[in-house]
């Protein structure tokens, strides 16, 4: 993906506001809605649903906190390959091995509460720090929380 932050014309930062986003993504998608290229040449009308598409990643790409951090650093041409740490890892591993044991939706949900506060401070940290291994553990999280739902649906 190009830059997600230019290619919605916003300055990259990682504490980029909802509200701010929503407001520059639905700016942009209106002034693309494909109404408005009704009786266009093909060729434009191709053209605005690429420019569409870019934007909706883009757009998906930052409104989720562990990704915005990736192409925000990316945006800064800091390459994440090989910037895990082993203790990251291993709290993850613990993370999963966690997950795997729980038995009961109470379980889950109270997983679920610590790991979203987890999160949040990883954010905070990240935020911080602007380093790639804090990014990964903001990727690895973001992963066992979408791994929680479906361990909700697997016991429910």
């Amino acid at each position: 993906m190009s830059n997600a932050f230019a290619e919605l014309g916003l300055t990259p930062t990682f504490e980029l506001s909802q509200a701010e986003l929503d407001a520059r993504y639905l700016t942009l998608v209106m002034g693309l809605h494909p109404d408005r290229f009704i009786g266009y040449p093909p060729t434009e009308q191709a053209i605005a649903e690429t420019k569409t598409a870019a934007i909706n990643q883009a757009y998906q790409l930052l409104k989720n906190p562990a990704s915005r951090a990736r192409c925000l650093l990316e945006s800064q041409g800091i390459d994440l390959e090989g910037t895990e740490s082993k203790e990251v890892l291993f709290e993850m591993m613990e993370l999963r091995e966690q997950l795997a044991n729980l038995k009961t939706p109470e379980e889950v949900k109270a997983f679920a509460v610590e790991l979203q506060q987890l999160f949040s401070d990883a954010c905070a940290l990240f935020a911080e720090s602007l380093s790639a291994p804090d990014s990964l553990r903001l990727t690895y999280l973001d992963k066992i929380a979408n791994e929680i739902k479906n361990h909700a649906f697997t016991i429910s």
